[in-house]
């Protein structure tokens, strides 16, 4: 997923089943891999403990000489679709 997203030029990106690499793994490649190349948006990821936002919840770019926002939505049902442990937090 991480070298197809940076071989395709993505540069913007909101999570699906890569939630289920589990929250170290995800944070490595959105604080590494994809650091400075890909926007990795979520505006429904919220802390376990506190509700906080985890992820922007949304980038702004201009495309064509327009001025958009792109938010991103995470797949919502990862911690019901997937056994519990994948998403501990």
């Amino acid at each position: 997923m991480v070298d197809a997203a940076l071989l395709l030029g993505v540069d913007v990106m909101t999570p699906h089943w890569e939630m289920t690499l589990g929250e170290q793994r995800v944070m490595e490649i959105v604080n590494g891999d994809f650091k400075g190349k890909v926007s990795f948006v979520a505006q429904n990821i919220k802390t376990a403990d506190f509700g906080d936002s985890v992820f922007n919840p949304y980038v702004m770019k201009v495309q064509n000489g327009i001025q958009v926002a792109i938010i991103g939505q995470a797949f919502p049902y990862t911690t019901i679709a997937n056994p519990r442990y994948f998403t501990p937090d």
